[in-house]
């Protein structure tokens, strides 16, 4: 089993799941993983089933961490391979579609499945959100704003299919008054470089185009 540097360098690896602890179980790059110790225990006993008696503790010692942290489906671990695939669609009308009565989708897609986990994709998704409630223009704002409700935004998803990726575009308007708040860069910034440790991207602009509209893009790698 093996995990790119740029994976396990990954905020989702490292502070979500806490993975590290398992890198020697499963990765060891100046002598053998417990996995790969494990394994050849295993292969000597199939070849002299004796062999166990010499190494019995041993064994017992590493079957018992590789299942609790690895196999068994309460492990972290566990949890962290559940997380992929992601299915764009589904968070989308999870978080997007309460939020904005005006959104309209367009889904070019046969699958809208992405290699990128899922408790990640919620938090972006809600980071959007966030932006817009701290932005909105005040002319914007209805009664449902306390409830994170905007009914007078235009909000538009346009999904598209890729070689390799699956392009989302974000875009929607109301937020022109406050260009020159605080910057939007900063939990954007930390999304594109969580979208780069699983080989994706986002770009994005500071500010409004000339039609009022923040653009987003966000480049999946496609889950096949």
């Amino acid at each position: 089993m093996k995990f790119s540097d740029e994976l396990i360098r990954s905020y989702t690896f490292n502070s979500t799941y806490f993975l590290n602890e398992i890198l020697n179980i499963i990765k060891n790059n100046e002598k053998n993983s417990l996995i790969e110790e494990f394994s050849l225990m295993i292969n000597k006993i199939s070849i002299d089933p004796l062999y166990y008696f010499s190494v019995n503790q041993r064994y017992n010692h590493l079957h018992n961490i590789i299942f609790s942290k690895i196999i068994k489906e309460e492990s972290q671990f566990f949890d962290f391979l559940s997380q992929f695939p992601s299915d764009l669609i589904d968070i989308i009308n999870i978080k997007f579609k309460v939020s904005f009565p005006l959104l309209k989708i367009v889904n070019s897609c046969t699958s809208t499945k992405v290699f990128y986990p899922k408790i990640k994709l919620l938090e972006d998704f809600h980071l959007i959100i966030q932006n817009i409630h701290r932005r909105l223009n005040d002319n914007k704002k209805t009664e449902k704003y306390v409830n994170k409700i905007y009914d007078k935004v235009q909000f538009y998803i346009d999904i598209i299919p890729d070689e390799t990726y699956i392009i989302m575009n974000v875009v929607y308007d109301s937020t022109d008054e406050k260009n020159e708040d605080k910057p939007r860069e900063g939990g954007l910034t930390d999304i594109k470089a969580e979208l780069n440790k699983f080989g994706g991207d986002m770009i994005f602009n500071t500010h409004t185009n000339e039609n009022g509209f923040f653009c987003l893009k966000f480049k999946y790698l496609k889950y096949e």
